[in-house]
């Protein structure tokens, strides 16, 4: 996992609100969240889980 930042990223990231981060996972990395999160969605029948986006919404206001 690449997460060292430059000041250039960090200061991007304030004036913009999002940062892309090249190569930030490896392959095997990737592989992992990939498989993770399409078990989840699939476990969820392919609904969001409500409690987790009230959460979000209320950090967002």
């Amino acid at each position: 996992m690449n997460f060292n930042l430059t000041q250039q990223q960090i200061q991007s990231y304030q004036e913009n609100g999002f940062l892309l981060v090249e190569n930030f996972l490896n392959e095997m990395e990737l592989a992992f969240w990939r498989e993770s999160v399409t078990q989840a969605i699939h476990e969820r029948g392919g609904k969001k889980c409500q409690e987790a986006m009230q959460r979000l919404a209320k950090t967002m206001v």
